[in-house]
C-alpha cells in the first residue's frame, strides 16, 4: 500500500526522539528521553523488550541483518544490541569532548552500511566516523563535515555510506 494509509499506530507514554524499522519490517526500535530503546511487535503493537540506555539516546539504526541494534547518544557512547536476546554485545565510544574540555558532544546519527560490515556516526562536532564493527576499528578517514551530519541512509551499494545536509547528498566510498 503506497496510499499514505496509517497501517498502525503504536502508543508510547514517553516522547520518542528516534525510531528504525528492522529491515525485515517486524521490529520497530524506538528512542525515550528516559534513557530507554524499545522494541516493539509491528504486526500487534505488543513492547516485546526494554533496552535500558545510560543517557538520551538520539540515533537508532537496525544492521541489514535486523540481528542487531545501534544507539547513540547524549554519552558519547554508541551500543550495539543483539536484537534477538536484548544483550549488549559492544560499546563504541564515539567523539572526543569539546575544544573546551567539557561534555562530549551528542552523538547525532547512526547508520550501518548495506553489508553490516561498518557502521558511520554523525555527531555534533560536526564529524563522520566509520567504524569496522568487528573489531570496533575507526576506519579512515575521518571527515569534518559543515553542517551536522544528523543522520544516513544504507546504500545499495555495499561499501557506501550516503548522508543528506541541506542543499546537498555526500557520499562516501570504503572501497
Amino acid at each position: 500500500m503506497n496510499d499514505g494509509t496509517i497501517l498502525r499506530s503504536i502508543q508510547d507514554t514517553e516522547k520518542v526522539y528516534a525510531v528504525a524499522l528492522s529491515p525485515d519490517n517486524q521490529i520497530l526500535a524506538s528512542s525515550t528521553g528516559h534513557n530507554q530503546v524499545k522494541l516493539w511487535r509491528v504486526e500487534d503493537g505488543k513492547l516485546i523488550n526494554t533496552l535500558e540506555h545510560p543517557s538520551w539516546v538520539s540515533a537508532v539504526d537496525f544492521s541489514p541483518d535486523g540481528q542487531i541494534l545501534a544507539a547513540g547518544g547524549t554519552d558519547n557512547i554508541i551500543r550495539l544490541w543483539r536484537v534477538g536476546d536484548g544483550e549488549l554485545i559492544r560499546r563504541l565510544s564515539a567523539h572526543d569532548a569539546d575544544a573546551a574540555g567539557g561534555a562530549p558532544y551528542e552523538v547525532s546519527g547512526v547508520t550501518f552500511s548495506s553489508d553490516g560490515q561498518l557502521l558511520a556516526s554523525g555527531n555534533y562536532d560536526s564529524t563522520l566516523k566509520l567504524w569496522r564493527v568487528e573489531d570496533r576499528t575507526i576506519l579512515s578517514p575521518i571527515l569534518e563535515h559543515k553542517p551536522v551530519v544528523i543522520g544516513g541512509d544504507r546504500s545499495q551499494v555495499q561499501g557506501v555510506v550516503k548522508w543528506i545536509d541541506p542543499g546537498a547528498v555526500s557520499a562516501l566510498s570504503t572501497q
